[in-house]
């Protein structure tokens, strides 16, 4: 569609007639920023807050208020759902005729904005004590992202005209403004590109998920052209994303993006863009994982909760306490330490105890010691300072080369030769769970303090 074409459109719509509520300007959020940690982090395995059969099929929308109320669009249904006071079952929810809703919002007085476009071409402003609508907005498509800022404004990201347009709620004209897009799609730093999820900070800044164009464009408050602040065009070293739909930030300013077509949900801290959950590296329904997420959003402890679009679900992962200790001995030497030049053999291939050739090896604060016996296909561990192995962990085919254990005594062993995976194994159940996929083996494995695994690739030198 050309730029004349869509705003002859927009100017149709405007003229309809809107019902004008005045309401005091919020002065605090409604929603959850909050102070993190300095290197965050979350559970890999996520707890299922919701499924189909009380969000329905296929989810986008959520929101979260400063007093932990979630709401969700419940699509197939024509329904908001409203959990309260900790409730694990919806305590009310909220109808509208063919309201195939993609987001909502919900102000600090309890008003909720419901995308309602799909069918009825307008956003409404529902009150949850009266179960009344009006429509504030009329619109020509979806609105995949909704956001009201501190000025009570109403934004709209129109994915399919390529823009997010805005308008005043404390005024009775029906003007809708142009934020940021042509209405024509392109990769310039004036144009989006199928925009999804959004997010206005306290400064009035926007920021947009542009979609098709791999990136989180911000623009500045009265700014049409954008700054990309992540994705692969971004002018500083972020993170590659592939299609990104939604996006919060943390008190700090830190971004959070729900990274759509990798499955994943990366944020940004101090030291930089990394993933935080969903880190397998392909889509999956188990609990570590995602497929196609959609939005996001935070509770006011700091957990994170995520509309797992295509396993129609909502999935909660628990923010940690960052107390951590690193798992491995770093002893203060003597500045002229020295070590025996005769060794004692602690343990030898020729007694079938860690195999032929072995690789690694890993020893705990509590001086517990794990080899990776490749011939047998086991892991190998000794513990309390004895002799002989106290325990044998086996994988099939699982031809280790390197291995590292947490805090917490989890096990992460390369399993890429034959299987092309790197397993986390838990000694208590002797169960295993795939957290990376490669495409050879990890000749060297490390889990830092912010729950990130690194693997070493020697076949593709990086």
């Amino acid at each position: 569609m050309s730029t004349t074409a869509q705003f002859n459109l927009l100017t149709t719509i405007t003229t309809q007639s809107t019902v004008v509520t005045t309401s005091p300007v919020q002065t605090v959020p409604s929603y959850n920023r909050p102070k993190l940690d300095t290197h965050p982090m979350w559970s890999a395995n996520a707890i299922t807050f919701a499924t189909s059969s009380t969000v329905g099929s296929s989810p986008y929308g959520i929101f979260i208020t400063i007093n932990n109320t979630i709401y969700v669009a419940d699509r197939t249904n024509y329904r908001v759902q409203i959990w309260s006071n900790g409730s694990d079952i919806p305590s009310q929810s909220i109808y509208g005729t063919y309201m195939n809703s993609y987001s909502l919002f919900v102000t600090t007085n309890g008003d909720i904005f419901v995308d309602n476009g799909y069918y009825n071409g307008r956003v409404d402003k529902r009150t949850t004590i009266t179960n009344t609508s009006v429509p504030v907005m009329y619109i020509s498509s979806s609105c995949f992202g909704l956001f009201v800022d501190l000025t009570d404004t109403l934004y709209c990201s129109m994915s399919n005209y390529h823009q997010v347009i805005a308008k005043s709620l404390q005024s009775s004209s029906n003007i809708i403004t142009t934020i940021a897009g042509t209405g024509c799609y392109g990769s310039t730093s004036y144009q989006l590109y199928y925009p999804m999820g959004i997010f206005v900070d306290t400064n009035s800044d926007l920021y947009v998920a542009d979609q098709y164009n791999h990136r989180i464009q911000l623009f500045r408050s009265g700014q049409l052209t954008g700054i990309t602040v992540a994705g692969s065009t971004s002018i500083n070293l972020t993170i590659p994303l592939s299609y990104p739909s939604g996006i919060a930030l943390d008190f700090d300013g830190y971004l959070f993006i729900v990274d759509k077509y990798n499955h994943r949900i990366v944020g940004s801290d101090s030291s930089g863009f990394r993933c935080v959950v969903g880190c397998t590296g392909r889509a999956g329904s188990s609990s570590n994982q995602l497929y196609y997420p959609t939005s996001m959003s935070f509770d006011n402890h700091g957990n994170m909760f995520v509309t797992d679009t295509s396993n129609s679900r909502i999935q909660k992962f628990i923010h940690l306490n960052n107390s951590r200790v690193p798992s491995y001995n770093q002893p203060k030497l003597c500045s002229d330490a020295s070590w025996n030049p005769n060794a004692t053999t602690f343990a030898a291939g020729g007694n079938n105890i860690i195999g032929s050739s072995p690789y690694g090896i890993f020893i705990t604060i509590n001086n517990t010691i794990y080899v990776a016996d490749r011939t047998n296909y086991r892991v190998q561990i000794w513990s309390n300072g004895s002799d002989i192995p106290s325990q044998s962990i086996y994988g099939t085919y699982m031809n280790s080369y390197s291995l590292f254990v947490t805090t917490n005594g989890d096990i992460f062993v390369d399993n890429g030769y034959y299987n092309g995976r790197v397993d986390k194994r838990t000694t208590i159940t002797n169960t295993s769970v795939p957290v990376m996929y490669i495409s050879s083996s990890c000749y060297g494995l490390f889990v830092d303090l912010t729950d990130v695994v690194y693997c070493s690739m020697p076949k593709y030198h990086q």
